[in-house]
């Protein structure tokens, strides 16, 4: 029921500004000249006569309707026409604690009945009432007209603020379409600028269309969303999306989502983010979902992420993004995730222009999931990423590798359980082509090149480095299928010769050293870390002999083992243990012709502990070369050398107990070569 009044006084006046004894006020439906049944109760049980007579001084009682629309005629005692106004809506005031009630939070902005100021078919509201929307039962406080930042603002003007009950925030409590029909940007940029001020906990539901703001709120303009988190003086602030589907339309180099925390990070009480669908499928060239930007004592899990790609293959887009600008970002932990058809699930990195601490500390990076993804699951591009833990990485679609350092010392991180199935095999194409000082490679036939290997796919170019050694570097531009930039330019000019693009790995560090403790590093293959006849799937071919799993310099601690290596000339493998047989695999070994080239320095065949050296000599397609031992000879300092088998065109020798390989080829050779130290 709806109950019908005149304004505060009640009292009919006429155009002369004077009260108007005896009017007839006449109630039609809407549109038409059918008297509509009026009631003297609120239930509508009894009905009074229609139309209503006020009395000699003009006043008129109240009266009850059905919610709907109605003409209102307004006849003096003379019958002149005082007032005819079709489509005056009624509405029930359903809730005695609150000055109007509506079903809707559409309808409540729809409202014109509401007002600042008296009148026909008005209800004059004052500042700080009431008013509530039955809809996930919202209430609203009037705030004064003046106000410039409301939470809403009704169809009459009227403008509201948001109250916080018992139950969660929502972005629909803010107008928020959640059937993805409309943008719900501004509606979930005002949710989130209620949280920066308040913190607390909101509930995301149904399906929300985000699109880049033409002035977006956030003030580095890189995100359609910004949250300020607070600090330990407020309530925390969780974003719950669970089951909720974000759809960002959104504009190039752009974030859906930027989370940040400014000041003294001492008490941090950080962001919690569950769940939802983040789907970038609309968005032109973004620059990723969510941006972590010096955010730390933050959670974010159970998300699934899926299409957020670049069409440029000058760079790729990041699903989560953890960087550093001037403060700390660390503590976080990001789990339970799945990616689709993503370019870069996670990527940890200074912003470009950060001038502040480095630190990446205590990261936890845990079960996540990809599938028909681009590149690397993992990427750190920071000075460090210390004490951090990344466990239980598995895809069945990155193309290069699961984890890629080429920040600073990765130190006392753990990595574990990582998995890599239906990457790339190693490919090698005979026509490539560099001139000296310039980093394009090109190709003359064949198309070995695609345009997911710009995030940085390791690439060797026979020859093309200085004196004519083999150039070791990544891919960092995309031209075409035949044409690629490289990150170090060629010191040899060279035509038709040997490029090979490396296979897929598990780790994968071209930082200048790093300390990670390890377990469980595969490709589908158990625990090896080297395999010549890796399968992919029902395919029976064996794919190209490849690293697998490890790929790295610096320190590198197993499970009873510890390796170290910072070049491929110096120590290799040192232990406290014994008996134990373990390999180190090397995979850049030029042999040139028919000149001696080490192996092992005397600092590797001269350990102490009497250890023996296999070293396996292989060509980058597999095949066999060579196998010896190297032993230190009891209580001496010298070293011995036994041959077990080679090639007619390969040999091995001591040079100053430094082992040597010789090839007789008539070319130089690029070789990949197992040590195993036996205890």
């Amino acid at each position: 029921m709806g109950y019908f009044t005149f304004g505060e006084t009640s009292q009919l006046r006429s155009y002369a500004d004077a009260p108007s004894p005896n009017a007839r006020i006449f109630v039609y439906l809407a549109g038409g000249e059918s008297l509509s049944p009026i009631f003297k109760d609120s239930n509508l049980t009894f009905a009074q006569a229609n139309p209503v007579v006020a009395d000699a001084n003009g006043y008129v009682a109240g009266f009850f309707l059905a919610d709907g629309a109605y003409r209102i005629r307004i006849l003096s005692r003379t019958g002149k026409t005082l007032l005819d106004e079709d489509n005056v809506e009624i509405r029930s005031r359903r809730m005695s604690d609150a000055e109007r009630s509506f079903d809707r939070v559409s309808d409540l902005l729809a409202d014109t009945s509401l007002s600042y100021t008296s009148g026909l078919g008005r209800q004059k509201v004052t500042e700080n009432q009431i008013v509530h929307a039955f809809q996930d039962d919202f209430f609203y406080q009037v705030l004064p007209s003046g106000e410039t930042g409301p939470h809403l603002v009704t169809a009459g003007g009227v403008k509201l603020g948001v109250l916080r009950g018992s139950a969660p925030l929502s972005p629909a409590q803010f107008g928020a379409d959640l059937t993805g029909q409309t943008n719900a940007q501004p509606a979930m940029q005002a949710m989130l600028d209620y949280l920066s001020e308040h913190g607390g906990y909101a509930r995301i539901s149904g399906t929300l269309r985000i699109e880049f703001p033409a002035i977006p709120a956030d003030p580095t303009g890189e995100a359609a969303l910004f949250l300020e988190v607070l600090k330990s003086e407020s309530l925390p602030t969780v974003l719950n999306f669970s089951g909720a589907t974000i759809n960002y339309a959104g504009t190039p180099d752009t974030y859906l989502l930027r989370a940040y925390q400014s000041g003294s990070k001492a008490a941090w009480l950080g962001l919690e983010v569950r769940g939802g669908f983040f789907d970038g499928s609309e968005a032109t060239d973004p620059a990723g979902c969510i941006l972590w930007d010096d955010l730390g004592h933050s959670r974010l899990h159970g998300c699934h992420f899926h299409d957020w790609t670049r069409t440029s293959p000058a760079e790729n887009t990041y699903a989560i993004h953890q960087r550093n600008y001037d403060t700390w970002s660390e503590n976080n932990v990001h789990e339970n995730h799945t990616f689709t058809k993503c370019d870069t699930w996670f990527y940890t990195s200074l912003h470009p222009t950060a001038g502040g601490t480095s630190s990446m500390s205590r990261t936890r990076v845990e079960n996540l999931f990809g599938g028909s993804c681009k590149a690397y699951a993992v990427i750190n591009t920071a000075p460090g990423l210390y004490d951090s833990v990344i466990r239980n990485i598995k895809g069945n679609g990155q193309k290069i590798a699961a984890i890629l350092n080429t920040g600073g010392a990765v130190g006392g991180t753990h990595l574990e359980e990582v998995k890599t199935e239906q990457g790339e095999s190693e490919v090698t194409n005979t026509t490539g082509q560099m001139t000296a000082g310039q980093t394009t490679l090109t190709v003359t036939s064949g198309t070995p090149f695609k345009d997911w290997m710009v995030q940085g796919m390791p690439v060797t170019i026979a020859g093309a480095g200085g004196g004519g050694a083999d150039l070791v570097t990544w891919i960092t531009g995309y031209v075409s299928g035949s044409e690629v930039a490289v990150n170090h330019a060629a010191g040899t000019t060279v035509t038709d010769t040997t490029v090979t693009v490396s296979s897929t790995v598990c780790y994968e560090d071209r930082s200048a050293a790093h300390q990670f403790i390890y377990s469980k590093l595969n490709n589908r293959d158990g625990d090896l870390l080297v395999n010549l006849a890796r399968y992919t799937g029902s395919n029976p071919e064996p794919r190209g002999y490849n690293m697998g799993a490890l790929d790295a310099v610096g320190e590198v601690r197993g499970l009873s083992f510890t390796a170290s290596q910072t070049s491929y000339a110096e120590k290799v493998v040192s232990t406290d243990g014994e008996g134990y047989l373990y390999p180190v695999y090397r995979a850049d070994l030029t042999l040139p012709d028919n000149t001696a080239t080490q192996i092992l320095g005397t600092a590797d065949t001269q350990i102490s502990g009497n250890a023996a050296w296999r070293v396996t000599l292989y060509g980058i397609d597999g095949s066999f070369f060579g196998e010896c031992l190297t032993f230190r000879r009891q209580g001496t300092a010298t070293v011995g050398m036994l041959p077990i088998a080679a090639t007619a065109n390969v040999s091995f020798s001591l040079v100053s107990n430094a082992l040597m390989a010789t090839q007789t080829t008539g070319s130089s050779t690029s070789t990949k070569a197992v040590l195993q130290r036996l205890g």
